[in-house]
């Protein structure tokens, strides 16, 4: 999955890409926003992010990521961290759909 990162608008609607970078970026699912703990996360810090070019950042969700989980709806957010400043958080929906064959099916 790729993702970028814009500066606010430049007061003529035009986005700029934003090429300060962070400290930290966090990629968390759950099972609802209000949970304290997560299914999976991602990191910037131990290389599951990546920066790929100014602004733009890439991570893989992993077949042993979603192994355990049932198919359905799942929350997520991408918390975006610079200093001691959180900068920005999206929040989206992931969904696993069906499948017949299971790691436990893969031989």
């Amino acid at each position: 999955m790729y993702f970028t990162v814009y500066n606010n608008s430049n007061g003529n609607g035009e986005k700029t890409v934003y090429d300060e970078g962070f400290d930290e970026i966090y990629f968390t699912v759950k099972t609802g926003y209000n949970k304290a703990d997560y299914l999976f996360q991602k990191r910037l810090s131990t290389g599951d992010i990546e920066l790929m070019e100014d602004g733009v950042y890439q991570f893989v969700i992993e077949p042993e990521d979603t192994d355990n989980l049932k198919f359905g709806a799942y929350v997520f957010d991408i918390e975006l961290i610079a200093g001691t400043d959180i900068k920005q958080t999206f929040t989206g929906s992931l969904t696993l759909t069906n499948e017949a064959t299971h790691a436990s099916n893969e031989a």
